[in-house]
């Protein structure tokens, strides 16, 4: 194992690539990709930035705002899961993430009205 394929499957990870997509973009195992992350942690020069980690999140939510908005599902699953990462952020829950999966519920609720609509017009 060395150090820049354990960094470089780090990134691959850190880029938002899956286990298997590191995997193959490595020509390794899944067992061997989860093994070299974990090295690329303890070798990893920069120091993790909850600050960054929170603006990055807070960037992607905001691209995928006026899809999700729509009622896109996918987009709204990564909404969901952009929220919940980033209240595992913070210190304290403060019910934000209650809020946020209602109001996707609702969001996907008007998605399936429009598509049944649309579906009855065609």
């Amino acid at each position: 194992m060395t150090e820049d394929r354990a960094l470089r499957a780090l990134d691959l990870a850190t880029a938002g690539l899956s286990i298997s997509k590191i995997a193959t973009t490595l020509d390794t195992t899944p067992k061997e990709v989860k093994a070299l992350i974990k090295a690329g942690k303890k070798q990893d020069p920069r120091a993790y930035d909850p600050d960054v980690e929170a603006r990055r999140l807070d960037k992607m939510s905001a691209a995928l705002w006026p899809l999700a908005s729509q009622g896109d599902p996918e987009t709204v699953g990564v909404i969901v899961k952009l929220i919940e990462r980033r209240d595992t952020m913070d210190a304290t829950i403060d019910g934000d993430l209650a809020a946020a999966v209602k109001a996707t519920a609702k969001l996907q609720k008007a998605h399936r009205a429009q598509v049944a609509t649309r579906a009855d017009t065609e």
